[in-house]
């Protein structure tokens, strides 16, 4: 589609209000560990994403909640 924003710019645009700089270092670990297994289960995405954030896996899923929210409102289809 001609003028759609790419994955990669959303992902700023969402991410340039309102986050912290750990939950934005967890958003793009996320989607750079998940860019290179795409069939990797939720659950090991989100170990990973805690392993290299050294965070629990309950502020991961925090992050990308809050992550998913917004991204919602503003790029709901």
């Amino acid at each position: 589609m001609k003028g759609a924003i790419p994955f990669d710019k959303k992902v700023e645009i969402v991410l340039q209000k309102g986050f912290t700089r750990k939950e934005i270092d967890i958003v793009h670990t996320w989607y750079d560990i998940e860019s290179c297994d795409e069939d990797i289960s939720t659950e090991r995405l989100m170990a990973m994403t805690g392993d290299v954030c050294n965070v629990d896996d309950d502020v991961v899923a925090s992050a990308m909640c809050k992550f998913q929210e917004k991204y919602d409102r503003l790029f709901k289809d």
